[in-house]
């Protein structure tokens, strides 16, 4: 897998509510895209809906990122992850403006969180073709 984004994560907020069978958070967050494809921020309104119920955990985050990709031009990706809780990786959807990054708008992609250093950061891989 070739590693395309890396997003570090700031949690902004979260809000939830829990009936005895399902607790729902929404969690607010910012960031900051740094990798040889794509620079740029994570736009006002990322959120991370996760779900928990006595079957176990899932995740849904949906954010547009804003900057720049590798070849300069301004644009814009945005990205719907998908996974569940105890999973290694999580399942992205991209959707691009971007003419040099158009390829992930079909390709198959794997997410991984990565919690180390106190910080949360988001890894998006493009699976290799055989």
């Amino acid at each position: 897998m070739t590693e395309i984004l890396t997003i570090l994560i700031t949690i902004l907020g979260a809000i939830g509510v829990n009936n005895g069978d399902k607790n729902v958070n929404m969690i607010a967050f910012s960031g900051r895209a740094e990798s040889s494809w794509f620079s740029g921020d994570v736009m006002s309104g990322g959120i991370d809906t996760q779900t928990f119920t006595k079957d176990g955990g899932h995740l849904s985050a949906r954010y547009i990122l804003q900057g720049k990709d590798n070849a300069g031009d301004s644009c814009k990706i945005y990205i719907e992850n998908n996974g569940k809780f105890g999973e290694e990786y999580t399942t992205p959807t991209v959707v691009t403006d971007s003419k040099s990054l158009a390829f992930l708008n079909k390709a198959k992609l794997r997410g991984k969180l990565d919690f180390s250093g106190g910080k949360l950061t988001i890894r998006i891989y493009k699976e290799d073709e055989e």
